[in-house]
């Protein structure tokens, strides 16, 4: 399957509202350089060739300019090694992966609530039954309880 430039845009965009612009190009930065990848995001020593990186990284990430989609493609390996499991398995296409880690997390955060008394329970709890019945092989839509 072939990941398209816009696909990859917007996990990375979702995935920088979370952790923030500078951690992510921190560990593709990191990823890039171990691959030999040094030519498009070059190892930093301090703040100032960290926000370089992080800048050259979004505007290409932003752009659909043929050399910017070339540089996202060729950061794939690097990007591909960052991006949380997750976010990976959902930008690939592993489907069943992908469900299992959402049942995973919900199920985790369902166990928490419990444990803490915490009073979105129920919500936590459907959350933690539709991930579990997305499993499935004939996939329920929703369970409502």
């Amino acid at each position: 399957m072939k990941i398209t430039h816009d696909a990859i845009r917007e996990e990375i965009e979702a995935w920088a509202i979370g952790v923030g612009q500078k951690t992510i190009v921190a560990l593709v930065t990191k990823e890039a350089n171990k691959l030999g990848l040094s030519d498009l995001l070059p190892p930093y020593s301090n703040d100032i060739e960290l926000y370089n990186n992080r800048q050259q990284f979004f505007r290409w990430v932003r752009s659909n300019h043929r050399s910017a989609v070339e540089k996202v493609s060729q950061l794939w390996p690097a990007i591909e090694k960052s991006l949380p499991g997750e976010r990976r398995a959902r930008l690939i296409g592993e489907d069943l992966t992908y469900l299992v880690a959402v049942a995973n997390r919900e199920c985790s955060e369902a166990v928490n609530a419990a444990i803490l008394n915490d009073p979105n329970f129920e919500k936590e709890r459907e959350e933690a039954i539709n991930s579990l019945l997305a499993l499935r092989p004939n996939r329920p839509q929703r369970m409502s309880l």
